[in-house]
Protein backbone atom coordinates (compact mmCIF):
# COMPACT_ATOMS: atom_id res chain seq x y z
CA UNK A 1 0.00 0.00 0.00
CA UNK A 2 1.17 3.28 -0.75
CA UNK A 3 1.73 5.31 2.22
CA UNK A 4 3.67 8.68 1.18
CA UNK A 5 3.36 10.34 -2.04
CA UNK A 6 4.92 13.03 -4.10
CA UNK A 7 3.78 15.41 -6.58
CA UNK A 8 6.40 16.70 -9.05
CA UNK A 9 4.59 19.40 -11.36
CA UNK A 10 5.78 22.06 -14.34
CA UNK A 11 4.72 25.74 -13.60
CA UNK A 12 2.67 26.05 -16.09
CA UNK A 13 -1.04 27.37 -15.54
CA UNK A 14 -2.04 23.73 -16.50
CA UNK A 15 0.42 22.47 -14.17
CA UNK A 16 -0.32 24.33 -11.14
CA UNK A 17 -3.91 23.74 -11.56
CA UNK A 18 -3.76 20.24 -12.15
CA UNK A 19 -1.62 18.73 -9.54
CA UNK A 20 -3.29 21.65 -7.29
CA UNK A 21 -6.26 19.24 -7.45
CA UNK A 22 -3.93 16.43 -7.52
CA UNK A 23 -2.80 16.75 -4.04
CA UNK A 24 -6.72 18.07 -2.65
CA UNK A 25 -7.85 15.18 -4.54
CA UNK A 26 -5.11 12.53 -2.46
CA UNK A 27 -5.54 14.52 1.04
CA UNK A 28 -9.44 13.92 0.86
CA UNK A 29 -8.66 10.22 0.17
CA UNK A 30 -6.57 10.89 3.45
CA UNK A 31 -3.72 9.90 1.58
CA UNK A 32 -0.11 11.29 2.76
CA UNK A 33 1.57 14.20 0.01
CA UNK A 34 4.92 14.64 1.78
CA UNK A 35 6.51 16.61 -0.82
CA UNK A 36 5.30 18.83 -3.90
CA UNK A 37 8.85 20.39 -6.16
CA UNK A 38 7.87 22.69 -9.27
CA UNK A 39 9.94 23.09 -12.24
CA UNK A 40 9.81 25.95 -14.02
CA UNK A 41 8.99 26.11 -17.30
CA UNK A 42 12.28 26.12 -19.75
CA UNK A 43 14.51 24.82 -16.31
CA UNK A 44 17.55 22.89 -18.14
CA UNK A 45 18.29 21.67 -14.74
CA UNK A 46 16.06 19.31 -12.00
CA UNK A 47 18.48 18.20 -9.99
CA UNK A 48 17.46 20.61 -6.86
CA UNK A 49 14.20 18.90 -7.15
CA UNK A 50 15.06 15.24 -8.02
CA UNK A 51 17.93 15.98 -4.54
CA UNK A 52 14.61 16.87 -2.35
CA UNK A 53 12.30 13.74 -3.72
CA UNK A 54 15.28 11.46 -2.89
CA UNK A 55 14.96 13.09 0.63
CA UNK A 56 11.30 12.90 0.77
CA UNK A 57 11.63 8.68 0.47
CA UNK A 58 8.24 8.82 -0.95
CA UNK A 59 6.39 5.24 -2.23
CA UNK A 60 5.88 6.88 -5.49
CA UNK A 61 6.22 9.89 -7.50
CA UNK A 62 3.42 11.44 -9.57
CA UNK A 63 4.06 13.73 -12.03
CA UNK A 64 1.57 16.27 -13.66
CA UNK A 65 1.21 19.38 -16.24
CA UNK A 66 1.43 20.04 -19.40
CA UNK A 67 4.74 20.92 -20.63
CA UNK A 68 6.35 17.95 -22.60
CA UNK A 69 10.58 19.11 -22.33
CA UNK A 70 9.91 19.98 -18.15
CA UNK A 71 8.34 16.87 -17.22
CA UNK A 72 10.51 14.76 -19.38
CA UNK A 73 13.87 16.42 -18.24
CA UNK A 74 12.67 15.10 -14.64
CA UNK A 75 11.96 11.68 -15.46
CA UNK A 76 15.33 11.35 -17.49
CA UNK A 77 16.87 13.14 -14.20
CA UNK A 78 14.73 10.52 -11.64
CA UNK A 79 16.05 7.84 -13.89
CA UNK A 80 19.83 8.62 -13.82
CA UNK A 81 19.72 9.48 -10.39
CA UNK A 82 18.93 6.26 -9.39
CA UNK A 83 15.50 7.03 -7.62
CA UNK A 84 13.82 3.70 -7.51
CA UNK A 85 10.38 4.76 -6.34
CA UNK A 86 7.99 4.30 -9.57
CA UNK A 87 6.62 7.68 -11.79
CA UNK A 88 3.20 7.77 -12.29
CA UNK A 89 2.20 10.01 -14.92
CA UNK A 90 -1.16 11.51 -17.21
CA UNK A 91 -1.33 10.52 -20.88
CA UNK A 92 1.08 13.26 -21.63
CA UNK A 93 3.49 10.46 -20.97
CA UNK A 94 2.59 9.12 -24.61
CA UNK A 95 2.75 11.87 -26.46
CA UNK A 96 5.26 11.06 -29.01
CA UNK A 97 7.57 13.94 -28.41
CA UNK A 98 7.80 13.08 -24.59
CA UNK A 99 8.88 9.69 -25.80
CA UNK A 100 11.60 11.17 -28.08
CA UNK A 101 12.83 13.43 -25.30
CA UNK A 102 13.09 10.58 -22.66
CA UNK A 103 14.01 7.70 -24.23
CA UNK A 104 14.86 4.90 -22.45
CA UNK A 105 14.14 6.84 -19.20
CA UNK A 106 10.61 6.28 -19.92
CA UNK A 107 10.72 2.72 -19.41
CA UNK A 108 8.57 1.79 -16.64
CA UNK A 109 6.61 4.68 -16.31
CA UNK A 110 2.32 3.93 -15.30
CA UNK A 111 0.07 6.39 -16.83
CA UNK A 112 -3.47 6.97 -15.57
CA UNK A 113 -5.76 7.63 -18.95
CA UNK A 114 -8.90 9.57 -19.44
CA UNK A 115 -9.73 6.96 -22.58
CA UNK A 116 -10.60 3.71 -21.94
CA UNK A 117 -9.51 1.61 -25.21
CA UNK A 118 -12.59 -0.82 -24.77
CA UNK A 119 -15.18 1.53 -25.27
CA UNK A 120 -17.04 1.87 -28.54
CA UNK A 121 -17.23 5.09 -28.74
CA UNK A 122 -13.08 5.04 -28.86
CA UNK A 123 -12.51 2.38 -30.97
CA UNK A 124 -14.65 4.13 -33.73
CA UNK A 125 -13.04 7.06 -33.39
CA UNK A 126 -9.84 5.15 -33.82
CA UNK A 127 -11.12 3.32 -37.02
CA UNK A 128 -12.21 6.49 -38.57
CA UNK A 129 -8.80 8.13 -37.56
CA UNK A 130 -6.54 5.09 -38.78
CA UNK A 131 -7.72 5.49 -42.31
CA UNK A 132 -5.82 8.54 -42.49
CA UNK A 133 -2.90 7.99 -39.91
CA UNK A 134 -2.76 4.36 -40.14
CA UNK A 135 -1.72 2.97 -36.45
CA UNK A 136 -0.61 6.04 -35.41
CA UNK A 137 -4.53 6.80 -34.69
CA UNK A 138 -4.13 3.43 -32.52
CA UNK A 139 -3.75 3.35 -28.57
CA UNK A 140 -2.64 6.88 -28.14
CA UNK A 141 -5.24 8.61 -26.03
CA UNK A 142 -3.92 12.23 -27.03
CA UNK A 143 -5.36 11.25 -30.63
CA UNK A 144 -8.98 10.71 -28.91
CA UNK A 145 -8.36 13.88 -26.63
CA UNK A 146 -7.93 16.00 -29.90
CA UNK A 147 -10.31 14.69 -32.07
CA UNK A 148 -13.42 14.57 -29.06
CA UNK A 149 -12.14 18.46 -28.53
CA UNK A 150 -12.26 19.37 -32.19
CA UNK A 151 -15.28 18.16 -31.90
CA UNK A 152 -16.07 20.10 -29.00
CA UNK A 153 -15.58 22.97 -30.61
CA UNK A 154 -16.83 22.20 -34.01
CA UNK A 155 -20.25 22.04 -32.05
CA UNK A 156 -19.82 25.07 -30.88
CA UNK A 157 -18.92 26.86 -34.11
CA UNK A 158 -22.27 25.36 -35.97
CA UNK A 159 -24.13 26.62 -32.97
CA UNK A 160 -22.22 30.34 -33.44
CA UNK A 161 -23.11 30.20 -37.32
CA UNK A 162 -20.35 32.40 -37.80
CA UNK A 163 -16.84 32.60 -37.09
CA UNK A 164 -16.31 35.32 -34.74
CA UNK A 165 -14.34 34.87 -31.58
CA UNK A 166 -16.81 36.37 -29.29
CA UNK A 167 -19.88 34.56 -30.74
CA UNK A 168 -17.78 31.25 -30.92
CA UNK A 169 -17.14 31.89 -27.16
CA UNK A 170 -20.26 32.75 -26.03
CA UNK A 171 -21.98 29.40 -27.83
CA UNK A 172 -19.37 27.93 -25.72
CA UNK A 173 -20.71 28.99 -22.55
CA UNK A 174 -23.96 27.51 -23.88
CA UNK A 175 -22.90 23.88 -24.10
CA UNK A 176 -24.86 21.97 -22.29
CA UNK A 177 -24.38 18.15 -21.45
CA UNK A 178 -21.95 16.90 -24.32
CA UNK A 179 -20.90 13.78 -24.33
CA UNK A 180 -17.51 12.86 -25.05
CA UNK A 181 -15.65 9.87 -25.33
CA UNK A 182 -12.98 10.44 -22.45
CA UNK A 183 -13.68 9.60 -18.49
CA UNK A 184 -16.24 7.50 -17.90
CA UNK A 185 -19.04 6.55 -20.28
CA UNK A 186 -21.42 9.24 -18.39
CA UNK A 187 -19.01 11.98 -18.72
CA UNK A 188 -20.79 14.97 -20.18
CA UNK A 189 -18.78 18.91 -20.17
CA UNK A 190 -21.14 21.88 -19.42
CA UNK A 191 -19.61 25.43 -19.70
CA UNK A 192 -21.05 28.76 -18.70
CA UNK A 193 -19.79 32.45 -18.65
CA UNK A 194 -17.79 31.28 -15.53
CA UNK A 195 -17.07 27.95 -15.69
CA UNK A 196 -14.86 27.58 -19.05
Amino acid sequence: RVQKIAVVRDGTETGLTLSDNYVKGLRAANLNVIATEQISPGSPDVSAQVSRIREAQPDVVLVGGSSVPDLANYVKAHKAAGLQMPMIGSYLFTVPAFLDLTKDASDGLVYTDSVDPARSEVKAIEDKLAMKLGDKARNAPFVIHAYEFCRLIGDAIKRAGSDDRETIRNAMEQTRDFAVAMGPPTLKLSYSPEKH
